[in-house]
């Protein structure tokens, strides 16, 4: 069955397209390619955290997986389509293991039960260890007809380069214009708007979860707790909710926000060390190499602390 059978009469723009706008360049993107019979058997979709990009990727496996009554019943439940499998990180590591991936491939290598497409969703791809990363290099050089892989990520430079190689990217982009419009459809100040639309990277999403939610308050404590509080330590409990990947963002936010109007050449070299330490923190902690979590947390206050009141 050729691609250009699919959904050939429904290519409105899907529920999500037409809730979260900025996802209609890339959708009509993928509609452009699924009518040209030109669809990648693989997709890095990349964007910051907070731009919707699963949501895009399921109205894309409904389109391909969809094309009656009855399929798109077996879409919509508890079960879900036997042809779309989605990987996600398990355990307290919190990363995608090799078994995870040799079963999923194993579900490709045989024939779509629904008789279309198979759908493999990595999310985020940038969780695989390196065994993992290793077997799905092996499938997206052997993909098979009619098999569509998407690995989602919003750090993909920490994926191999090999697996980066093989994939057809695609990056979702959110306008301030079109962001800023939408979340003021969301009751968002625009103030709100203006001042955290940067810090996170333009993500219309993050920004209005966290809004909701009171973390845009507690960025702000934060920055306050280091600059203005005499102990690094005192009431370190009140931002034990939070996790050290945010406070560490946190604090890099910070410091570049510093670094655009400190003038003294001394103080931006102390800058650019401290920013350099915070870095290599993080760089541990996305691959999984965790130190002690109670002094990890204790030494991004300390040094902190130590860099904009020592």
């Amino acid at each position: 069955m050729r691609t250009s059978e699919y959904n050939q009469n429904s290519f409105k723009p899907p529920y999500y397209a037409m809730q979260y706008p900025w996802l209609m360049p890339t959708w009509k993107n993928f509609i452009r390619l699924v009518q040209a019979d030109r669809l990648p058997h693989a997709v890095l979709l990349t964007g910051a955290a907070g731009t919707g990009k699963s949501y895009l990727v399921r109205e894309i496996a409904r389109h391909l997986l969809t094309k009656t009554d009855a399929e798109q019943h077996l879409y919509n439940s508890a079960d879900g389509h036997p042809d779309l499998i989605w990987v996600t990180p398990e355990g307290k590591a919190d990363v995608i293991k090799i078994d995870q991936i040799r079963t999923a491939t194993e579900v490709l290598s045989k024939t779509a039960q629904q008789g279309g497409y198979r759908i493999l969703v990595i999310t985020p791809a940038d969780r695989l260890n390196k065994a993992a990363a290793n077997a799905l290099l092996k499938c997206l050089e052997e993909p098979g007809a009619h098999t569509l892989i998407v690995l989602i990520s919003a750090s993909p430079h920490l994926l191999l380069p090999t697996l980066r190689s093989r994939c057809q990217r695609w990056h979702l982009q959110v306008a301030f214009d079109a962001g800023s419009a939408w979340l003021r459809t969301q009751q968002v100040p625009q103030d709100i708007i203006d001042t955290y639309w940067p810090v996170l990277q333009g993500a219309p999403l993050a920004l209005l979860e966290q809004f909701q939610n009171g973390q845009l308050q507690e960025r702000t404590r934060f920055r306050e707790h280091i600059l203005t509080a005499k102990n690094p330590l005192g009431n370190l409990q009140t931002f034990e909710s939070i996790s050290m990947i945010t406070l560490l963002n946190w604090a890099l936010e910070l410091i570049k926000d510093t670094l655009q109007q400190e003038k003294s050449l001394y103080k931006i070299q102390a800058f650019c060390k401290g920013w350099d330490q915070l870095i290599q923190l993080k760089s541990l902690l996305e691959q999984q190499i965790l130190p002690n979590p109670v002094l990890l947390r204790e030494r991004i206050f300390i040094d902190c602390h130590r860099l904009f009141q020592g």
